[in-house]
């Protein structure tokens, strides 16, 4: 059989019918090729198999203007206030003149955030592509934060929430609507340190109560505790931010019932929400059971991020960030104007909105009242008699300086009978693995597997656990 013959053959009898066959293969296989097309900047050669490899492909088409270098989300007016302030408290004037001096002067938003552009090379449809920034404090991505841009804002879109004295490494990523995705060059810069101040729709006075410095004293890490006033003049987007992008797991509102203020708008499927009415200033020192609720819960590890409020985010949330600061050994000076910062907006910035028991100096001579020869054994002692018991001191504590092995749940350490032995949950964290455990100077033998921590036979008593960095861990069981 000749070439022809064959071909003939192969198509069947007739021109005719060989010619809609092939007619018909054309359009079988055109949408599958139809799926593969180019990327603006792409050869258009690679298969469609390859589409995850191109998911981050560097394109020149796509450039992003934004922050580089170092630059600063602390407002002018925020910066002079710190630097003001703490020289008058290091000489240890608390006079009125450093708290008015922020009167009226608290930044806008758009003062704390940075504009990025986007720009595409002639020919290229922007409406094509939905356009993200990605951002990460490591050169690798490990958990970026994803800000999608909005379409009718991409030219003048803005970003804020960046954590201070941290380096950002940053691109655009540009996804068509079959799913192909490609990305700028990767940008960075550099935070100056400084307060944090969070921009957060409906919402005043927020801000991180994390470290404005990572070299600092008494380091509570950024991410982890925020303050504010009241969070339900916030809509959709307030939820965007306070869920999706900082995170938030627990909320706690200090505001007592006949205050007639809305229960929170945070979806309760992925937020604790507690209503725990405190007081403020001497009081709160001196009434700690009324804040033993809220305390207890920043003990367990899975409640954070946190944020906790009152209505204004000055005085009940004021009192109860001082704690937290002296517990993690941060100094006087620096919770001072921690306060001031947020409170100085409100009533102690103007002597005739003085009311009595609004005062700073009545937190500070009531905290120097507490036993303890040091503000953190002071904030342990005010701890205990609000009725932590040691291992959720110690877990707290732990907590807010970030590192060093935490308990999961710190409340109680049972003993099971069903297994004659002593079973807690644990998380090392950085203090690596544990190498020993201890009764009374004693050695006991111990298991530790998949975060648990095993002692058999033993069905009351107080115990340590050494760890590989040679830190310990306080546990008390009955």
């Amino acid at each position: 059989m000749d070439v022809k013959t064959r071909i003939t053959h192969f198509f069947g009898s007739s021109f005719k019918n060989g010619y809609l066959l092939v007619l018909a293969l054309i359009l079988l296989i055109t949408p599958v090729f139809g799926a593969c097309r180019a990327v603006p900047g792409d050869n258009g050669t690679e298969p469609s198999q390859e589409t995850e490899k191109r998911e981050e492909k560097e394109v020149s088409w796509l450039v992003a203007a934004g922050p580089a270098g170092e630059v600063d989300t602390v407002p002018a007016a925020v910066r002079e206030y710190v630097a003001l302030a703490a020289e008058q408290y290091a000489s240890g004037d608390l006079s009125e003149s450093v708290k008015k001096q922020m009167k009226g002067a608290w930044p806008e938003p758009e003062a704390t955030q940075f504009s990025v552009e986007i720009r595409e090379t002639e020919g290229v449809d922007p409406k094509a592509y939905q356009y993200a920034v990605v951002l990460s404090e490591t050169p690798d991505f490990e958990r970026p934060r994803t800000v999608v841009i909005d379409p009718d804002r991409r030219r003048s879109m803005r970003i804020g929430n960046f954590n201070t004295g941290a380096t950002y490494y940053w691109y655009v990523r540009a996804e068509a609507a079959d799913g192909t995705a490609v990305k700028s060059a990767v940008s960075t810069f550099t935070t100056k340190p400084g307060p944090r101040l969070l921009v957060i729709p409906g919402v005043e006075n927020a801000r991180d109560i994390g470290n404005w410095s990572r070299d600092a004293e008494g380091g509570i890490p950024q991410g982890l505790l925020y303050r504010s006033g009241k969070l339900e003049s916030g809509g959709t987007e307030a939820v965007d931010v306070l869920v999706n992008e900082l995170g938030i797991r627990t909320e706690i509102d200090f505001r007592n019932p006949e205050e007639d203020f809305v229960s929170s708008f945070l979806p309760e499927d992925r937020v604790t929400i507690v209503v725990d009415p405190i007081g403020y200033y001497g009081y709160f020192i001196e009434n700690p059971s009324l804040s033993v609720n809220s305390f207890r819960l920043l003990t367990r590890p899975d409640a954070y991020p946190v944020i906790f409020h009152c209505k204004a985010g000055a005085d009940r949330t004021g009192s109860f960030a001082f704690m937290l600061e002296a517990l993690a050994g941060r100094t006087a000076v620096d919770r001072a104007i921690d306060y001031e910062l947020t409170g100085s907006r409100y009533v102690n910035a103007d002597d005739d909105s003085e009311a009595e028991g609004y005062d700073y100096e009545l937190l500070l001579n009531a905290f120097a009242e507490l036993p303890g020869g040091t503000d953190a054994d002071k904030a342990r002692s005010f701890l205990a008699a609000a009725g932590l018991n040691p291992m959720e001191i110690q877990n707290l504590e732990a907590l807010l300086k970030g590192h060093g092995a935490v308990l999961k749940d710190p409340s109680a350490v049972r003993y099971d009978a069903s297994k004659k032995a002593v079973a807690v949950e644990l998380d090392p964290r950085d203090a690596g693995a544990p190498t020993a455990f201890e009764v009374g100077g004693e050695a006991v033998s111990f298991t530790f597997e998949n975060g648990v921590l095993t002692i058999p036979g033993l069905e009351k008593g107080i115990g340590t656990v050494r760890f590989e960095d040679g830190s310990e861990l306080l546990l008390e069981w009955e």
